[in-house]
């Protein structure tokens, strides 16, 4: 792919995020993102456009859901941002690991935060 963008150096912490959450909700997590690399993450993108995803996993299973969250342009070189993010819980009741995803374009998401645990009810 011409110009496909390397993210596998990007990294970002889970700043808040509800330990415990109804499943019939709209949640927040609040999170970082940094872009160690010496060129953009371009999130407008029309071929390979980025997206943020809550990715849950049980076991070895993961579950996706879109964030509602990040900038429209780019992430500058060395850019550090803190950025909040909406979600409505796709999965079922229960408890799982949960981190933030960065998805270039139609690859599967890379995981730029460390796994927190959760819980819905």
């Amino acid at each position: 792919i011409p110009d496909f963008p390397m993210i596998n150096k990007v990294t970002g912490e889970i700043l808040s995020i509800e330990k415990v959450a109804d499943r019939n909700g709209i949640h927040s997590v609040s999170f970082t993102v940094e872009n160690p690399y010496d060129y953009p993450l371009e999130f407008a993108d029309p071929i390979n456009p980025m997206r943020f995803f809550l990715v849950y996993q049980t076991g070895r299973t993961r579950f996706l859901t879109h964030l509602g969250a990040g900038p429209q342009g780019t992430i500058g070189p060395g850019e550090l941002l803190e950025l909040t993010g909406y979600y409505y819980p796709t999965v079922e009741a229960g408890e799982y690991e949960v981190a933030v995803g960065l998805q270039p374009g139609r690859m599967s998401p890379v995981l730029i935060t460390e796994k927190t645990r959760v819980v819905l009810q």
